[in-house]
Parts: structure tokens; sequence; C-alpha cells
């Protein structure tokens, strides 16, 4: 199995330095340096590694990843809104958090919820995803339940802000919910 590697060892941008051996992450890694248009805006992240793990999640052949952009590989919402998080991370250091991101996966699967963490290593980002499709489900139907119910059901910030409440609001006082959110 050839060996994978990604970018210099975390805080160090030396020539020569230990790199990084993702082949060995149980979870699936993917290292994505940035392809930038004449004004330096990051337009697309180009895969330069993925791990055996990245690869069965996604489906695929190491050369139908390594070498394409996430633009091409990520085709619907998910890959523009990657490749911002990715320009981000290496212009402001701040990790790359996704959360309910739709990635393709083998086909005939169902649809499957990740959460996306990445940090810049070097000139890359090197990304990471987890299933969270089980709390996304849970979450719907949580909603589904307060949306039929009689009751008003209202999600309240520690400083009593509403952010989401029931439709049956509307019944109870005449209240639209989008004019209580935010309130």
């Amino acid at each position: 199995m050839p060996t994978t590697t990604a970018a210099p060892a975390p805080g160090s941008d030396h020539p020569g330095s230990p790199a990084i051996d993702i082949e060995v992450a149980l979870d699936p890694v993917v290292v994505v340096v940035p392809e930038r248009d004449d004004g330096g805006v990051v337009v697309d992240a180009r895969c330069t590694a993925a791990n055996a793990a990245a690869l069965v999640l996604l489906g695929r052949q190491r050369e139908e990843v390594v070498g394409h952009g996430v633009l091409q590989l990520l085709a619907d919402a998910a890959g523009p809104a990657l490749v911002d998080a990715v320009g981000r991370a290496l212009e402001t250091g701040d990790p790359v958090v996704l959360d309910d991101v739709v990635l393709p996966t083998r086909s005939g699967e169902s649809t499957r919820y990740w959460d996306v963490r990445g940090a810049s290593s070097g000139e890359g980002v090197v990304l990471t995803w987890r299933d969270v499709s089980g709390r996304a489900e849970l979450l719907s139907r949580y909603r589904l339940l307060a949306e039929q119910m009689a009751d008003v059901v209202a999600l309240v910030t520690t400083d009593g802000i509403i952010e989401w409440v029931s439709p049956s609001v509307a019944r109870m006082i005449g209240w639209r919910p989008g004019e209580l959110v935010g309130r």
C-alpha cells in the first residue's frame, strides 16, 4: 500500500520535517491545496492526498480523487461552501467547520449528512468528516413533532431571544413564527 503523506508536521514549515501519514487515520482524511485566480482568490481546492477511509466513503478510486478539484468532486452545493471554508482557513488560520453537509457516497445509499472539519497545514488544508446522519434524522423527527403539536413550542436562547417557534403560535396568539423569531 503506498504511503500517503500530507504536509510538514503541524507547527513546522521547514523542508525535510516529518510528514504526516494520513493512512493511519481511521476517519476519512483528504489534503487539499488552493487553486487561485490571477487576483489570488481561492477558486477551487485540488486534492493532493486521500486516505483509504476517504476513498471508501466517497466510493471512488484514488485516481478519481487525487489531482481533482473539490468543485469537480462535489458538484453540488457542498463544493462551493467547502472551497470558501478552505480559503478562509488559509487566509485566517481559522479551522474549517461545516455541519450537516451532504457529500456524495457510494451509489444506492440514502442521503447522508456529515460534519466536516479541517485545519491549515503549510500550503494546504487537511480535512476530515464524520457521519452525523443519525443526528439529522433525530432533529427532523423532533421538528416534525413540534410542528404538529397543538401547544406552542419555542427554542429560546439564554438571553431570552426566540430562535424558533412552532407554527401553532399563529392559532394561539395570532402571530406568525417569523414575526417572533429574533425577538
